[in-house]
């Protein structure tokens, strides 16, 4: 059998977690109703399957049974100033020890989100 993912589930509270995605980190969703909503992927974008391991120095967040959602930027100091100034909490400082520059932001229903400048796992393919 040959399969594809479709897409990735994020389940939380309802209208918060609309509100943080679409108007917080400005992501295109369509669908968008009351208690669910679609978000959009882009061309290149995929799903990495991560070894969960706490204190991880690729992830010091990951734990086996979590999900992080990771975004690419093209402009990233640009993207946490205007983060920041739509009210997004980072749970870090910059971390650039993976060869490009990254910051942790944790979602109102606690999920772990990375903001990356340029991603190396997709850019080293």
């Amino acid at each position: 059998m040959r399969a594809k993912l479709s897409r990735v589930e994020v389940y939380g509270r309802q209208p918060e977690l609309l509100r943080y995605y679409r108007d917080a980190l400005g992501l295109p969703i369509r669908d968008a109703r009351d208690d669910w909503g679609l978000m959009e992927l882009g061309g290149d974008d995929g799903a990495a399957l991560v070894p969960g391991q706490a204190g991880a120095p690729y992830a010091p967040h990951s734990r086996p049974g979590t999900l992080a959602l990771v975004f690419e930027v093209e402009d990233f100091e640009e993207t946490v100033t205007e983060l920041r100034a739509r009210g997004v909490s980072f749970q870090c400082d910059v971390d650039d020890s993976t060869g490009s520059r990254e910051i942790r932001m944790r979602a109102p229903d606690g999920m772990i989100h990375r903001l990356i400048e340029k991603d190396p796992v997709i850019s080293n393919n």
